[in-house]
């Protein structure tokens, strides 16, 4: 069983319900989000390649979605933000993590509280699919990028 926030737990339901069980992983170490093997990449932030091996096997990301062949397509965290304290751990995922996953296609997405609370509010437009249209460039209703890990008719696939 995983242990998981309230918010962390309604997020993972509306993924689970846009993508599928089996495409939704809570919890991964980035090093298994990268296949057990990172790229040989100059110093990433100011990290070695021996650094960064040891710190993605001890980070974990909160979900990770898979197409049906299970790869990492997406990656999506809660980001509290700078502006009332700095968290380490989100700090370092911010800063590492989109340059490292991008090697390998993997699109690392943020969401604020605020965001969230968008998303829940039956009274707004703004629902999971709009966010991560936005997030990913694809802001086109009509666009079918979010169809490759659903596994069913719905057109809510990712590229």
């Amino acid at each position: 069983m995983i242990a998981l926030s309230l918010a962390e737990a309604q997020l993972f339901r509306l993924l689970v319900s846009l993508f599928g069980t089996d495409q939704v992983l809570p919890h991964l170490s980035v090093m298994g989000i990268c296949g057990g093997e990172l790229p040989s990449l100059p110093k990433v932030n100011s990290i070695t390649n021996d650094d960064l091996a040891i710190w993605a096997r001890n980070n974990k990301c909160l979900f990770t979605v898979v197409d049906r062949n299970d790869n990492p397509k997406i990656v999506l965290e809660f980001f509290a933000g700078f502006e009332d304290s700095i968290d380490t751990i989100e700090e370092e995922h911010v800063r590492i993590l989109p340059p490292l996953f991008g090697t390998y296609g993997i699109h690392y997405i943020t969401m604020s509280k605020d965001e969230f609370n968008d998303i829940l509010d039956p009274g707004n437009a703004f629902d999971l699919v709009a966010f991560l249209r936005a997030k990913l460039g694809h802001e086109d209703e009509n666009s079918h990028s979010l169809t490759w890990a659903s596994g069913r008719d719905n057109p809510q696939d990712i590229d």
